[in-house]
């Protein structure tokens, strides 16, 4: 059962990321292809994800774990969206790192909440269930209500020069949050600071989707722009007088 359980978890997460994605980005395709390649990616990701955790013995939450499924999630976008690499990698890491932040302040609310250790929140199947069930609903919620208020950029004109720079909040949020759950599995910080960290980390995050759409609006559409040069090179005639 556990082996079934992962597989639906993880193509629940494709889907998550695939309504994030239809926020920001066109899609190339529709229907029961995507559905079916969305599919296919969540069973690739489940793979990855059990494939790291034979390698690295320690934990399942391993910062090589993330780079697996952030390269899942790049090459689903890479095949069932429009826009350039940095937009499209840039889009994937805000929906990981965000969904990511977002179960961890579930995660570690339960903890604070109930006193309980991370083993005994695995053990108890029900807690467990529970968690992943408000979860999932926290981010389908999150990205239809992101999709319902944002336009997907036109890929022509989704053009943010500074999307090579901004990748590095996410991936640095990724990288805080992971050494928040080594300290706090060996006991040297408490799980509300975790929650703490984690909140001001998703936070962060959000004004990156604040910055994007602000310079969204700034730019002109590209059917916009070929409309007003279409005009102002249109030669003027002159107007016969009586």
């Amino acid at each position: 059962m556990g082996y079934w359980l992962g597989i639906v978890f993880s193509c629940l997460d494709v889907l998550c990321v695939a309504v994030f994605c239809d926020a920001f980005l066109e899609r190339k395709t529709r229907g029961l292809r995507f559905v079916v390649g969305a599919l296919l990616c969540g069973v690739l990701s489940y793979i990855a994800t059990i494939f790291v955790s034979h390698i690295s013995e320690e934990s399942p939450i391993t910062l090589l774990k993330f780079a697996a499924l952030i390269t899942v999630y790049f090459v689903f976008a890479s095949l069932f969206y429009l826009g350039k690499f940095w937009m499209r990698l840039l889009v994937v890491l805000l929906a990981y790192a965000i969904f990511t932040l977002l179960e961890f302040c579930v995660l570690y609310s339960l903890l604070a909440l109930l006193h309980i250790r991370y083993d005994e929140y695995v053990a108890n199947m029900k807690l467990y269930l529970a968690s992943a069930a408000i979860t999932y609903s926290l981010k389908f919620l999150l990205s239809s209500g992101i999709k319902n208020i944002h336009k997907p950029m036109v890929a022509s004109s989704a053009s943010i020069k500074w999307a090579p720079l901004t990748i590095g909040f996410p991936l640095i949020s990724l990288v805080g949050i992971s050494i928040c759950y080594y300290l706090s599995m060996n006991g040297k910080i408490a799980a509300a600071f975790v929650l703490f960290s984690s909140g001001i980390l998703l936070a962060t995050n959000a004004v990156i989707l604040i910055l994007i759409d602000l310079t969204e609006k700034k730019q002109p559409r590209a059917g916009t722009a070929k409309k007003r040069l279409t005009s102002s090179c249109a030669p003027s005639v002159p107007t016969l007088m009586p």
